[in-house]
């Protein structure tokens, strides 16, 4: 067996400039967890909800809320393979801003692009929720998504 270091390797800052994508997308998930924005209260509050579960697809969905209309809802493709348009259940019908894509070429030059805007919720039930919604999913990605 290992032993463990009594003390936590420093971060190597001089690496700092070389990953300063990676940074940005760290901070862009951390305003959004903290809802510094104003634009994902529901991740600030207890409930969670899975609304989608495809093993064959390998995606999943859930949704968080803290009081009711302030909705939240994480997409995850865990798959080697993107979606130009893959429907997910939602809470709330009109429009949904794609608050944090992490196929977005901003936070690296090898993802291929970002997911659409807005995306459109349709009065159609699916997932056992009352709308439904079609949004862009690069391979390995997560889409976030709030009203």
């Amino acid at each position: 067996m290992g032993t463990f270091a009594s003390t936590p390797t420093p971060i190597d800052w001089s690496r700092e400039e070389g990953h300063a994508r990676v940074r940005q997308f760290y901070r862009a998930l951390i305003r959004l967890r903290r809802n510094l924005d104003g634009a994902s209260p529901g991740l600030l509050g207890p409930h969670v909800e899975v609304t989608h579960l495809s093993a064959a697809n390998k995606v999943v969905a859930f949704r968080r809320w803290d009081r009711g209309g302030d909705d939240v809802v994480v997409i995850a493709n865990l798959r080697n393979r993107g979606y130009t348009q893959y429907n997910v259940g939602l809470p709330a019908g009109g429009a949904w801003r794609v608050r944090l894509d992490s196929d977005d070429p901003r936070w690296s030059t090898d993802f291929r692009g970002a997911a659409r805007a807005t995306v459109e919720a349709s009065a159609r039930p699916y997932d056992n929720q009352p709308f439904t919604g079609a949004v862009a999913l690069g391979p390995w990605s997560v889409v976030v998504l709030s009203r």
